[in-house]
């Protein structure tokens, strides 16, 4: 051992920066949104730096391609400010978000990047071929709407139902009918529907039957005609008023 001085000198310590501010983002559910952009870099980097995106957006060291749940900057010891693209996600359930962007690295202090508030908005389906169920006269003015929905994406779990669609009259014909639909399923909440219009249904005559009936005697009169008697009309709704006569 030979006495002397000893100087100990401190491992510079990675530090991060950024160029430019986030600009709020907005975009209807199943599209991704335009990217947003910030540089970032850092010195005295042992390792590169990992960009992390909170839920519901996504990165990419491009602006119009390989975009991901994550990017790496790489480098070491001094990184140039390199663009980080930043956008919301197709899948990006409707919402609103206003998360961290995180920059993390080999024995560097994570640094948390405030985003401002964005949005997701429902995206809007629509009914093709729709049409309304025949139906036979009941004395009610419920209708079955039917149709293919269109637009869902993302294999998305969303059907619709007849939630109280009308016709305008009860009596049998073809009438207009008023829908009203609604969306279920896992996915619903990401949507909306656009009701269709201008629709029309029939309703049928409803067929009654006649119980009871005779013929009364008569005395012979050179004709065929005969009076029936005790006829009951079989399957009249109630309220309704029907009656049975011979012609």
């Amino acid at each position: 051992y030979v006495p002397g001085n000893l100087t100990v000198t401190a491992a510079a310590v990675p530090e991060f920066f950024t160029n430019g501010v986030i600009a709020a983002m907005t975009t209807t559910y199943g599209t991704a949104s335009s990217p947003s952009q910030i540089d970032v870099g850092g010195s005295n980097m042992v390792a590169g730096i990992t960009v992390t995106p909170p839920t519901g957006y996504e990165v990419s060291l491009s602006s119009g391609s390989g975009f991901a749940t994550g990017v790496v900057v790489n480098g070491t010891g001094t990184i140039e400010a390199t663009t980080v693209y930043l956008r919301l996600a197709a899948d990006a359930d409707v919402n609103t978000y206003n998360d961290f962007l995180t920059l993390s690295s080999s024995n560097a202090t994570p640094l948390n990047i405030q985003l401002p508030q964005s949005t997701v908005s429902v995206k809007a389906l629509t009914i093709s071929n729709p049409g309304v169920v025949t139906k036979v006269y009941d004395d009610t003015t419920s209708a079955t709407v039917t149709g293919t929905l269109s637009g869902v994406v993302n294999g998305d779990s969303v059907s619709f139902t007849d939630s109280g669609s009308v016709f305008a009259s009860a009596n049998a014909g073809t009438n207009n009918v008023t829908a009203s639909l609604s969306l279920t399923g896992d996915d619903a909440g990401n949507y909306s529907l656009t009701t269709p219009t201008g629709l029309t249904g029939i309703i049928t005559p409803k067929a009654l039957t006649v119980s009871g009936a005779g013929a009364s005697n008569k005395v012979y009169d050179a004709t065929t005609t005969a009076v029936i008697t005790n006829a009951t009309l079989v399957g009249v709704l109630n309220g309704d008023v029907v009656t049975v006569s011979g012609g």
